[in-house]
């Protein structure tokens, strides 16, 4: 007995996404509407309340490894003899990242979108632009529901031009108006996803130009290609010293992050974080740790964070500092990593390329 197609796609596009993977191999038909827009948008909407939280670790090994709340799911080999992996960010599902090559006596860097779910890749290709140096990339979308992923690229030296790569062109373009500022002391993206919003952001200055003033955002609004710009919270700096400082999504606001050595206090550190809201920016908690202990990340919306002991295994903890989990295959003492939670997506790249373990 037939059900119909449309009662058939009704029951599909309320199947979570590792069913769907699954059944795309069933019927061709099937497989081929998995990868329509208007299928997409109507899963996403009927997924809209589940979440699950994954941590990625990217390391300087060619290799990726996401880690679930509750264990090690699995480890797939992205690019072969990549010298090192770099994390742009996650949007819907997909993610952009970056492996750096040694290739005929010089350095080559392949941009990729990569869906974890339906292992499918997207290669980028190079922009038409000439101009080199140290480029800011960021990842979004113009919509929740888009598959119509954007990549921008911010050139950090000369004339602080940018370009966007859409996925639904496969070309870039240069945006029509330039940063607000041109001046750039920090180049390296955040390890925290920083898409709030559809807005990406950058804290593009170190501590020691903050001047109390707070540091200085830069942000792009993938809905109309814009840049903005932002400051920080302003805090007693004199107090502290910095260990490392970032901008992260919590519950859909950006947050500033300071992880910061207590000088009247050597041996003791603190995990400040605030969230922007339409009043400006407000203190979330302060965690007080030991000074060796390392902190890699937060986790669950800023309710948990995680780190651990060096030659230790990592654990998750509460803000109180209690343990909740142990990861015993990831180690304490890796240097590259970005943490990004995100909600499985069968977002389709249409590239017909994928990516196997």
């Amino acid at each position: 007995m037939s059900l119909g197609i449309d009662l058939e796609n009704e029951i599909l596009a309320w199947l979570p996404p590792k069913s769907l993977m699954r059944f795309r191999c069933v019927q061709k038909s099937w497989n081929l509407l998995f990868e329509t827009p208007n299928f997409y948008k109507k899963w996403r909407m009927n997924m809209s309340d589940c979440r699950s939280d994954h941590v990625i670790f990217y390391e300087k090994e060619p290799y990726v490894t996401l880690l679930s709340s509750d264990n090690l799911i699995h480890i797939r080999s992205l690019y072969y003899q990549a010298i090192e992996i770099k994390s742009y960010g996650s949007c819907n599902g997909v993610f952009c990242l970056s492996a750096l090559f040694w290739f005929n006596s010089s350095w080559f860097d392949q941009l990729i979108m990569w869906n974890p779910v339906t292992r499918e890749v997207h290669r980028i290709p190079p922009t038409p632009c000439l101009n080199s140096g140290s480029p800011l990339y960021g990842f979004g979308a113009d919509d929740p529901n888009s598959t119509d992923f954007k990549i921008v690229r911010l050139h950090t030296t000369y004339d602080g031009t940018a370009e966007v790569y859409s996925l639904s062109t496969k070309s870039w373009i240069p945006t029509q108006n330039p940063p607000p500022f041109t001046i750039i002391t920090r180049r390296h993206n955040s390890k925290f996803n920083t898409l709030v919003n559809g807005v990406y952001h950058w804290i593009t200055n170190d501590p020691d130009d903050y001047n109390y003033n707070g540091a200085n955002i830069l942000c792009f609004d993938f809905r109309n290609n814009q840049f903005g710009q932002l400051i920080g919270p302003a805090f007693s700096y004199e107090d502290y010293s910095f260990l490392w400082d970032d901008v992260a999504e919590i519950e859909s606001s950006l947050a500033y992050v300071a992880y910061v050595l207590q000088c009247n206090s050597p041996e003791r550190v603190s995990l400040k974080i605030w969230v922007l809201d339409q009043s400006g920016w407000n203190k979330e908690y302060n965690i007080n740790l030991v000074s060796h202990f390392h902190l890699c990340g937060l986790w669950k919306n800023g309710t948990q964070f995680f780190g651990g002991y060096l030659e230790g295994s990592l654990t998750s903890r509460d803000r109180q500092g209690n343990t909740i989990c142990r990861f015993d295959q990831i180690p304490v003492g890796f240097t590259k990593y970005w943490v990004h939670e995100y909600m499985p997506s069968i977002a389709p790249l249409g590239t017909r390329q994928y990516i196997y373990d």
